[in-house]
């Protein structure tokens, strides 16, 4: 959730970004700046337990505060009982924003079901929507693991139509809308 974030703000600042003398937001500069408890607790040395959908769209919101930017967030939960067909049609409609420049997307998915490994939940920007292959560019932030991938919108949505582990929660998206 922390790198997600810190790579959003990054993106959001973009013109600041080039200014003589300005640098980029680190994780560990946001995670002091919003100094929220279920932060440190969620991202803790060892990774710590980690923090829900609604949760980090609330720590994304003072993340952007704190760093004077002007951004919309809104949460986007799959429940694991709704329209799978649905739920992809509308992900490729906000998708559709993110080409378009007006907004970003943050997935929170199961990653054993997106990337065949991995018994937890786990949150990445969404890059691009390749409406051709039917696929979506996932950004991850696990660097140490994973570059950048593409992965099929279906198995995508199917990741974040489960629920959380750490609060019974429903995964889904985030969508942060760009304002002027």
């Amino acid at each position: 959730s922390l790198a997600s974030a810190t790579m959003v703000i990054n993106a959001i600042s973009g013109d600041r970004l080039r200014a003589p003398g300005s640098r980029i937001v680190t994780q560990q500069e946001l995670l002091s700046a919003v100094n929220n408890e279920v932060w440190h607790k969620g991202s803790g040395v060892d990774g710590g337990p980690g923090v829900t959908l609604t949760e980090l769209e609330k720590l994304l919101r003072q993340s952007l505060t704190v760093n004077d930017l002007r951004a919309t967030t809104a949460a986007a939960p799959l429940a694991s009982d709704a329209d799978a067909a649905a739920a992809a049609s509308q992900f490729r409609r906000d998708m559709e924003a993110c080409e378009q420049g007006r907004q970003l997307i943050i997935a929170n998915y199961y990653s054993e079901t997106v990337i065949g490994s991995g018994d937890y939940g786990h949150f990445s920007p969404v890059a691009a929507y390749d409406e051709k292959q039917d696929r979506m560019l996932v950004m991850d932030v696990w660097r140490f693991e994973y570059e950048p991938y593409w992965v099929p919108v279906e198995k995508l949505v199917a990741g974040m139509m489960s629920t959380s582990n750490v609060a019974d929660e429903p995964r889904g998206y985030l969508k942060i809308q760009l304002d002027g």
